[in-house]
């Protein structure tokens, strides 16, 4: 290998896709996440987590609070969540496996930000016009059908482009984000 060829090598091998996402912390892809025994308890009292127990497990929900801006601000802090630090999804894990470019890694990041915040708009507004929803996708996709939404043609026809993109981000979670396609993974296992 050439020097130009191992400073190429030395530059991709830093590339973080994990530090322009955040959707694991965000409170797209999970809603919670579990705090191991081996995390440092004053660390969670200074971050001022609250935990909260379930099925004999802790927890703390998300979006975490050491989000910033998308951006984890604890992500180089040792202290961080040893979930924090363990979860890999599937898009990670295929990057780090030379299976997805940097670049296309990247443009499938870009793609689920720019639907989750669409998603999100719509979450907005359906709250603005009185139609509860507890969650995110795809808790609002099955609010909606739970409630009858998606069966009111007139519903359908004022947010059919809304109810797309909740339908394609979704897809996009699943095909490129939880561990197994087609079935969310459990961030706290």
């Amino acid at each position: 290998m050439t020097g130009t060829d191992n400073s190429r090598l030395c530059t991709a091998e830093k590339r973080n896709i994990c530090i322009e996402c955040g959707l694991c912390c965000d409170g797209t892809l999970f809603q919670k996440a579990i705090i191991q025994s081996t995390d440092d308890p004053a660390f969670l009292k200074e971050m001022a987590v609250e935990s909260f127990s379930e099925g004999g497990k802790r927890y703390f929900r998300l979006p975490c609070r050491g989000q910033k801006y998308k951006l984890c601000a604890l992500y180089n802090d040792e202290r961080r969540y040893k979930i924090c630090k363990a979860f890999k999804c599937r898009l990670l894990r295929q990057y780090a496996a030379g299976e997805i470019p940097y670049e296309a890694a990247i443009a499938v990041i870009k793609e689920a930000l720019a639907l989750g915040l669409r998603v999100k708009e719509f979450l907005g507004r359906l709250k603005a016009a009185g139609v509860s929803s507890e969650g995110f996708t795809p808790s609002l996709l099955r609010d909606l059908k739970l409630n009858g939404k998606l069966e009111d043609l007139s519903f359908r026809r004022s947010y059919s482009k809304q109810i797309m993109d909740c339908f394609m981000f979704t897809e996009l979670l699943k095909r490129s984000f939880y561990e197994i396609p087609g079935k969310a993974a459990e961030c706290a296992k």
